[in-house]
């Protein structure tokens, strides 16, 4: 519709206009643009669109830095640093954060009223394919190509091409160079030409040359074509559905390749285990069960998942299948185990090596924890560590006893023998009796007693006179044994 084409050839302009430099100097002034480096911010009006390959978790990290140092205020700062706090990972981060800048950028361009009629240069021209008579295009005398190809080579969009994303042609080699269109996801060019990373082509129909970039940053954007004849390979943008075959045998031919090197990585692996496996003629039995001995956690889960997926007898979802599968392999392997010997080791000859290994029961002190589980696991993985090796292994559990504990309890052993007696420490039979007077009074005596005073919270505002100290044996009454008078000031505070 008009609206459309109205919006497409203004976003055209605009861009146009901020790749000419002319928004740099709006951006210096807006509160938020001016903390983006200048760089950055022409590659995100560029892009348009796929701000993730533009906006990395490092430039992320870093604008935030900025933002948090900045020492501004407004409503458009806080909306830059509500950006970058987005949840969902990186990816939205910077999807977030790519829309805020291109839409202030965008207000830029509209206050500084720079909305005119598009140039004939700045209005994007269709590309047409050559024909098979077209001459090779002679390399521009303004720009030094780095290499010329002779004949021209065919570039088709890479994988990492954003399918919704547009790359800007420009008139010389450079980012900041005037952008003359754009060519969408799909593009074939036909190249004459390479300098640094940008690829020399002819756009038709004017005839004019132009560059495009083939990587930008560590995205690559085009890769070349197999086929590179000036005949059969067109120019720009494809027509009908030549462009879309050509892209998919490109991109079937690279997984051919990676289905190649992960075939022949895993003939390597398989030649590495079956060596290992005849290394240790001794633990040949034990790498016959190599999946539950090496892999036993990639085994475990895969047949978890598979006791998941599987729907009951009954046609009812088991909720334990998980774990009455755990439980089977694990009655499986150690059922092979057994019949296998695995754990069963001779004593060595004199040709073999040796490992030994022990750790003692836990104590009769104090309940167990983390600590047993670390210091145990240091011998058991030492153990298979060098089973592994070829060794024989002998790990008696609890063959010794060791560790200070061991020696507190000994050395208090030893203190109480020495106090009350030995074997056995011995003590006055019954409860110690209070001394008496011949008239029944208890006798106290001032290295026997220490009176401890603490006056009661409230007396209601009446002096207290004295502390009467009672008494009471067995299961006698109460009786007053002395009557103190209350300390001083002086003495509370010794």
């Amino acid at each position: 519709s008009a609206a459309i084409l109205e919006q497409a050839d203004k976003l055209q302009r605009f861009q146009t206009w901020w790749s000419e430099g002319q928004g740099a100097t709006g951006a210096e002034a807006h509160p938020m643009l001016s903390l983006v480096e200048a760089g950055l911010l022409s590659d995100i009006v560029a892009a348009g669109a796929s701000y993730h390959n533009i906006l990395s978790a490092d430039r992320l990290d870093a604008l935030q830095r900025v933002a948090d140092q900045s020492s501004a205020s407004g409503a458009a700062l806080e909306a830059l640093r509500r950006s970058l706090q987005t949840k969902g990972g990186a990816k939205s981060q910077a999807r977030v954060v790519g829309n805020l800048l291109f839409k202030e950028s965008m207000a830029v361009f509209d206050t500084a009223g720079s909305e005119r009629s598009p140039s004939p240069q700045q209005a994007p021209t269709p590309v047409a394919a050559p024909t098979a008579a077209s001459a090779p295009a002679t390399p521009s005398s303004a720009a030094v190509l780095d290499e010329i190809f002779d004949p021209p080579r065919s570039y088709v969009c890479s994988e990492s091409f954003p399918a919704e994303a547009t790359v800007a042609v420009r008139a010389a080699p450079q980012q900041d160079s005037e952008m003359l269109t754009t060519l969408p996801y799909g593009t074939q060019i036909l190249a004459n030409g390479q300098r640094g990373n940008f690829l020399q082509f002819r756009l038709e129909p004017a005839g004019q040359e132009a560059f495009v970039p083939r990587i930008i940053g560590d995205l690559v954007l085009f890769v070349p074509l197999r086929s590179t004849s000036p005949s059969s390979a067109p120019l720009g943008v494809l027509p009908g559905s030549d462009e879309r075959v050509a892209v998919l045998e490109h991109r079937v031919d690279q997984q051919e390749k990676t289905i190649r090197a992960l075939q022949a990585e895993l003939v390597g692996l398989r030649t590495h285990m079956s060596a290992i496996a005849s290394a240790f003629g001794a633990l040949a039995p034990a790498f016959l069960s190599f999946s539950e001995l090496v892999f036993c956690k990639a085994f475990l889960s895969f047949g978890a998942r598979r006791a998941m997926a599987a729907p009951a007898e009954d046609g009812v979802k088991n909720k334990f299948a998980r774990r009455d599968l755990l439980q089977q392999i694990e009655v499986d392997v150690q059922k092979k185990w057994d019949e296998l010997k695995v754990f069963e080791v001779d004593a060595p000859d004199e040709t073999s090596e040796k490992f030994m290994c022990t750790f003692p029961y836990p104590y009769m002190n104090g309940l167990l924890h983390i600590g047993h589980a670390f210091s145990l696991t240091k011998a058991v993985f030492a153990a298979h560590f060098n089973r592994l090796l070829g060794k024989k292994v002998l790990f008696p559990f609890g063959f010794h006893c060791t560790g200070m504990p061991i020696q507190a309890a000994a050395n208090k052993l030893k203190r109480e023998l020495e106090v009350y007696g030995s074997p056995y420490p011995i003590f006055p039979a019954g409860r110690p009796q209070p001394k008496e007077a011949a008239d029944g009074t208890i006798l106290l005596d001032d290295v026997g007693v220490t009176l401890q005073f603490k006056p009661p919270s409230s007396t209601g505002k009446k002096a207290i006179k004295a502390f009467n100290v009672l008494c009471k044996v067995k299961g006698g009454t109460w009786s007053q044994v002395v009557s103190v008078p209350p300390p001083d000031a002086e003495t509370l505070k010794e």
